[in-house]
């Protein structure tokens, strides 16, 4: 209620700049028109690369980005254009239809200062975007403390599921990958250039460190616990 009534107010002289780094040209447009009628000066940056948004904000003061965290296109995820915008001395604020929490603390943690969903009804969204520009805050520390909260515990969790994992050679992940691609023995050793025996080998010493009996076992536990499956990059590096 409190946003609502902030927009209906007169526009101040002290209302801060917003930047709008937004992939969605009618949103983007949309809300700057909207932004513009309340007072806000508002500007859209054209969304071309990584290095055109940043090159925006080093030719122009802006005081908040309104910045998306998926950007698609060669961009993608905007997550590491936050510290660099931050530097350039605007604050950054995601307006995202991400919902995932964990993404969402990622990028507090990476600098931003607020969330906003892009899911809010349009005048829900310009209401606390103008509340913004006028100097309000839209994250709590209880809030903030939360995500951070959730943001460790699932790295936590992510660290023990992956632990059994990290006692393997980079050779010995190679090989687990082929195993959970279907890969024989036979096949691993004419893909690897190394004998079969070889290869047996490196099964059992990673049937040891998992502490699983077998390859069925193996390729289970890497399939349940999202075990990512070597690079080609890596795959090869080690030949």
């Amino acid at each position: 209620m409190k946003a609502r009534a902030a927009a209906r107010h007169e526009p101040s002289t002290t209302l801060k700049e917003i930047t709008i780094v937004e992939d969605h040209d009618l949103l983007a447009e949309s809300l700057a028109f909207a932004l513009q009628h309340a007072g806000v000066n508002v500007q859209v940056v054209p969304i071309l690369s990584s290095d055109n948004v940043i090159a925006f904000f080093q030719e122009r003061e802006s005081d908040i980005a309104l910045l998306d965290l998926d950007l698609g296109g060669e961009i993608g995820s905007s997550l590491s254009l936050i510290p660099r915008i931050r530097s350039l001395g605007a604050e950054v604020i995601m307006m995202t239809g991400v919902t995932d929490r964990i993404r969402l603390a990622e990028c507090l943690e990476a600098g931003a200062t607020g969330l906003l969903s892009k899911t809010s009804k349009f005048d829900d969204l310009l209401a606390s975007i103008v509340a913004v520009a006028s100097g309000a805050d839209l994250l709590s520390e209880i809030e903030r403390s939360l995500y951070m909260t959730e943001l460790n515990n699932s790295r936590k969790a992510e660290r023990t599921r992956f632990e059994p994992f990290d006692a393997l050679t980079a050779r010995e992940r190679e090989i687990l990958g082929d195993m959970v691609t279907g890969c024989s023995a036979e096949q691993i050793s004419e893909d690897r250039f190394i004998s079969v025996a070889t290869v047996r080998s490196h099964v059992k010493t990673i049937l040891r460190k998992l502490n699983v009996h077998s390859q069925l076992a193996a390729v289970a536990m890497a399939t349940e616990r999202s075990w990512i499956i070597p690079s080609e990059k890596e795959r090869f590096e080690h030949r």
